[in-house]
């Protein structure tokens, strides 16, 4: 084998590894050999390896490629669960669901599946219900349609437990009759969300013997347990976390908390504590934890295992325990031997072993703690060229998705575009290669950026894809919402082509991860030819409707025009005969004032005393604003407000008037109305100046 050859299959391993995660050399070589060092294959071969649903994967299967048997699920590749459903729509429910649906890949064998309602091949509306499963310490997620029955839901609870229906009896929660196997699902009128408990008989889970079986899984599921967990930030960096967890949280569950509280990824994440017997799909009330507390530490791995010499034989099963077995090869002639490594043991071997770079040890595209939409795309962009370069990639909108809603279809029919959402997932297999190989192809770039507004989002984090999920469904409604939350990972990178037609969104094509740059581009190609054609007609129907809006408003406001010149001069003659009215009326109102208040004091003001009075007297004169003078006397001991009254007869209020001496220069309506006008200093005479305020 020449440099070159050796040189061009070393990337092409370490593309490979890239890729799929198939840390170990040996099985990497093995898969790449069985596929004659094509790249694409051996990766589609992972691909369809993971997807599998087939009850015999966790034994091993033999794919064939290129005419050679190659086992692939015994070489440390994991296969995912699916999701087991009967229902195969043929209608969904709107324009925006059927594509989504229509391109979503099925998890068994057929078009993809709807969550929450279905539409039958006559017609009928089908409700989805969910059922979790409770059998001893393993909790299983079944999805039915309610057209089925209770015996098809044991038919798929015995083939999951492996045990025959016969001896399977289910206790329903919140109910107190058992229902018969011949009813079907809509006869019980349950919820979406139902757990039920699987009792099998001649066998019981090894819990308090002295309590009924279900009474027994009913406390241990339901009751809280107090985890202590002991969180290795960094080097000398240790946090202490206390929470308390019902039964029926998985340990999966609790790694993923972990996660968004600390930014730890659940695969890079390193635990001690648990059961060797634990594993992710566990619940806490199987896993045998210690009370009245359980400790448990966690911190993230830096580096991984020495893979050119160990292999993982826990990986490929469906439930692999804790403890892991590795081989070691061995530098010198001597046999392999197998030696039992627990996780304890893996930092010792890193130290004395090279590292070996993960793939998996990144940060998301978006961290977890970035709020602001516009922020995490900003910081979106940014990552993204550092990973896949900056000289040819696409440049994701900066904002909400509503905003990017907005701007590409919430305009004029002339300025509309389509908007493309990018979805992305780090631990996809196949997002290097889309990235790299399909979505920054400068083909592709260009007709994006001419075309399309582009936004993207990173879900790898739960809580990244929680904020996407309320975005989306803002703007597509909760059933396609729904298919985008039931896509796998694997399914991953997707884009979606969205248009605003005939005034309602659409989606005119979803671009897949697996996808070719051909494929893609010719999927971009059809939905701008689909949308021009609409466009083209919603232009010429908007402009017909903006010059019928224009003539009208010209003659509306013509009217509106004449109408305003009749109302003016209405109001001028309302306002006019308003303001003589009210005049009389405040006229007539003051003078009845005044005469009221004049009758009621007239009485209480003395007579004046004659000029040969022997009493002291006030002999006053008043200098009204017309230039009158009026004189009056007064006793000496009289208050001053009677000479306030007096004045009122007279028609000067003090309210309008204020009553000031000559000197030295006073005002009498701030003095004290009780004091007389001796004490005031006007006994013999004086001269008082009437001035209006």
């Amino acid at each position: 084998m020449d440099a070159d050859t050796d040189t061009n299959r070393s990337k092409i391993l370490a593309d490979f590894q890239a890729c799929t995660s198939v840390d170990d050399i040996e099985t990497a070589l093995a898969i790449l050999e069985g596929a004659d060092w094509d790249l694409t294959t051996a990766i589609n071969l992972v691909i369809s390896s993971d997807n599998d649903p087939g009850p015999n994967i966790e034994q091993g299967a033999s794919a064939s490629v290129n005419g050679r048997g190659l086992d692939v699920t015994g070489m440390g590749i994991s296969p995912r669960r699916a999701l087991h459903t009967q229902y195969q729509p043929t209608q969904p429910p709107s324009l925006f669901t059927r594509t989504l649906f229509n391109d979503m890949p099925s998890t068994s064998g057929g078009r993809g599946s709807v969550s929450r309602e279905m539409v039958d091949d006559y017609g009928v509306h089908r409700r989805l219900i969910t059922f979790h499963a409770q059998y001893r310490d393993r909790l299983h997620e079944i999805v039915l349609d309610d057209s089925q029955t209770v015996d098809d839901l044991k038919d798929i609870i015995s083939a999951r437990i492996e045990e025959d229906k016969s001896v399977i009896s289910l206790v329903w929660e919140n109910k107190n009759t058992i229902p018969e196997d011949n009813m079907m699902l809509h006869e019980l009128k349950l919820p979406r969300e139902n757990t039920i408990t699987v009792l099998v008989a001649g066998s019981r889970p090894s819990m308090d013997t002295n309590m009924p079986l279900d009474r027994t899984i009913s406390v241990d599921l339901s009751r809280l347990y107090e985890l202590r967990i002991e969180v290795n930030i960094t080097e000398g960096q240790v946090l202490k976390l206390d929470i308390k967890e019902p039964g029926t949280k998985t340990v999966a569950e609790v790694k993923e908390d972990i996660q968004n509280r600390y930014g730890i990824p659940t695969f890079s994440q390193v635990w001690t504590g648990w059961s060797s017997h634990v594993t992710d799909d566990m619940t806490l009330a199987g896993c045998q934890l210690n009370t009245p507390i359980h400790v448990l530490t966690v911190c993230r791995r830096s580096s991984q295992l020495p893979m050119s010499n160990f292999v993982d034989r826990s990986r490929g099963r469906g439930r692999g325990p804790a403890v892991r077995t590795y081989t070691v090869h061995s530098d010198s002639d001597s046999d392999t031997s197998d030696v039992l490594i627990t996780e304890d043991d893996i930092m010792d071997i890193e130290r004395l072993s090279p590292v070996q770079p993960s793939r998996n040890t990144r940060e998301p595209l978006i961290p977890a703690d970035i709020e602001d939409a516009a922020a995490a795309v900003e910081q979106m962009n940014v990552e993204f060229g550092n990973r896949y370069g900056t000289q040819t990639r696409p440049h994701f909108y900066s904002g909400s998705l509503r905003d990017a809603v907005d701007v590409a279809l919430q305009c004029t029919a002339s300025e509309r575009r389509l908007l493309a959402v990018y979805i992305h997932h780090d631990e996809s297999i196949a997002a290097n290669i889309f990235c790299q190989q399909v979505l920054c192809s400068e083909t592709i770039v260009n007709y994006l950026s001419a075309n399309f507004i582009t936004w993207g989002w990173d879900i790898t984090l739960p809580v990244n894809k929680r904020r996407f999920l309320t975005m989306f469904s803002q703007i597509a409604g909760r059933d396609a919402t729904d298919l985008v939350k039931e896509m796998r990972v694997d399914q991953l990178p997707v884009l979606i082509v969205i248009a605003k037609l005939k005034g309602s969104y659409e989606v005119l094509t979803t671009v897949k991860a697996g996808s070719t740059t051909e494929e893609m581009m010719t999927s971009l190609l059809n939905a701008e030819e689909r949308f021009q054609q609409a466009r083209t007609q919603d232009i010429v129907e908007e402009q017909e409707r903006i010059e019928r809006e224009q003539m009208k408003a010209l003659q509306d406001a013509a009217y509106e025009a004449s109408l305003a010149v009749d109302r003016v001069k209405q109001n001028q003659k309302e306002e006019e005969e308003r303001i003589e009215k009210q005049k009389q009326e405040d006229m007539k109102l003051e003078q009845e004032t005044m005469e009221a208040m004049r009758q009621s004091v007239a009485n209480s003001i003395p007579d004046e005393p004659p000029a040969d009075c022997k009493q002291e007297m006030a002999r006053l004169r008043f200098r009204c604003p017309d230039g009158k003078v009026v004189s009056r006397r007064f006793l000496g001991d009289t208050q001053l407000t009677v000479l306030f009254d007096y004045l009122m007869l007279e028609g000067y209020r003090i309210v309008d008037y204020k009553v000031l001496t000559t000197f030295p220069r006073r005002d009498l309506t701030l003095e004290d109305t009780s004091k007389t006008l001796k004490e005031l200093k006007m006994v013999p005479q004086e001269t008082l100046i009437l001035e209006a305020r």
